[in-house]
């Protein structure tokens, strides 16, 4: 499967508050999930191979996210909308 992670950038997002399990679902219309709430540290990683790939663990307050370059800035505008609709725990 082709994907532009090739040349890409990642950042830390720090958020305001611990990533919640609703907050991880609210996240997944994003791209494809992968969710696995019974790990010791819950991981979850979002994917939209032609924008960026989402990682974090639950409980935790920051996400790493790694950009496709080309789509950079409007995948940032995207995100921070995204995380900024969430309402709720």
């Amino acid at each position: 499967m082709p994907n532009c992670f090739d040349g890409s950038f990642i950042k830390e997002v720090l958020l305001d508050e611990p990533i919640s399990e609703g907050f991880i679902h609210h996240l997944a219309q994003l791209g494809d999930l992968q969710y696995f709430p019974f790990f010791a540290r819950p991981f979850f990683r979002i994917d939209d191979f032609r924008r960026f790939s989402i990682q974090g663990i639950q409980g935790l307050s920051h996400l790493k996210v790694t950009f496709c370059r080309d789509v950079m800035e409007t995948s940032i505008v995207e995100l921070r909308t995204a995380i900024e609709r969430f309402e709720g725990s």
